[in-house]
């Protein structure tokens, strides 16, 4: 991405002794890893703030027998979760199926999974 293409120009005028270029060039590659890294918090807090406590929160209701299945039609869950501003699959066609009351713990189960995964990539 932009990161990258920025530290190719900042090596390219370093090998060719442009000081002014290089200069320039480190404070715009700066730049860039700072939005990176806002991003990365910004999809934390996504997951975190938006969708871990729903997941919580119905993992509850299932633990307490506390759910039904209209429930869960009217949430309207898929099998798949919000992060990095798209959705995340918990398997193929995952956003195309209905979470039901007998798949419920196999959604909790895999989307704990999936935000794991996404986590440890930011």
């Amino acid at each position: 991405g932009t990161l990258v293409a920025c530290y190719v120009s900042k090596k390219a005028a370093f090998d060719s002794e442009e000081e002014e270029e290089y200069k320039g060039l480190d404070l715009l590659c700066e730049v860039a890893e700072e939005k990176q890294k806002e991003q990365a918090m910004k999809s934390k807090l996504d997951l975190d703030q938006g969708f871990l406590p729903v997941i919580e929160e119905v993992e509850g209701m299932l633990e307490n027998n506390e759910i039904t299945e209209a429930d869960l039609r009217e949430m309207d869950l898929t099998f798949c979760i919000p992060a990095n501003g798209q959705l995340h699959e918990l398997f193929p066609n995952g956003k195309e199926t209905h979470v039901t009351l007998e798949r419920l713990p196999e959604f909790i189960r895999l989307a704990k999974i999936k935000k794991r995964e996404i986590e440890s990539t930011l």
